[in-house]
């Protein structure tokens, strides 16, 4: 079973008030019946607006206002320092409710646990829409970002 770590960050609000939390909790069967253990890391990154959450598949972390990046580097380093395979962020209202947990894992599984010799993928990233608009990932000249129209799908070569 490949070990996969799910980060849901916390800022001025409840674990219980996280659909997030709730949607990821009600989808454990679904991502073990595609073949991962899943470790939740939820980090609060405010004071006194939550009691942890105590239960086996959570690892409960505190911070107080401290930077995404830096948070993310940090849950990074323990996944893979306890062996985990994989890593996925998320907003503390995103809603799994509908999300296919076994297809969309069974497509990561084929990458990242590859047959012999061909190509091993470092990176998920997903479409991000507002109002039916892409807005992430978005396009770079120079050090101006702009929105794109569209983006490839497949795999596609990282520039940096």
């Amino acid at each position: 079973m490949l070990k996969l770590s799910i980060v849901i960050v916390l800022y001025k609000k409840s674990y219980e008030r996280s659909i997030a939390v709730k949607s990821v909790l009600e989808s454990l069967d679904s991502i073990n019946a595609a073949g991962f253990e899943a470790n939740i890391y939820i980090w609060k990154n405010s004071p006194s607006h939550s009691p942890p959450l105590v239960h086996k598949s959570v690892t409960w972390l505190e911070g107080e206002n401290i930077k995404l990046p830096t948070i993310y580097n940090i849950i990074a380093d323990l996944t893979f320092k306890e062996s985990g395979d994989c890593l996925m962020l998320s907003d503390d209202d995103t809603n799994y409710i509908n999300y296919d947990f076994r297809k969309n894992l069974a497509i990561v599984k084929s990458f990242i646990d590859p047959e012999p010799g061909s190509l091993k993928i470092g990176c998920f990233i997903p479409l991000i829409l507002s109002d039916e608009r892409l807005v992430s990932p978005g396009g770079r000249r120079l050090f101006k970002g702009h929105l794109l129209n569209r983006t490839p799908k497949g795999i596609v070569p990282a520039k940096n």
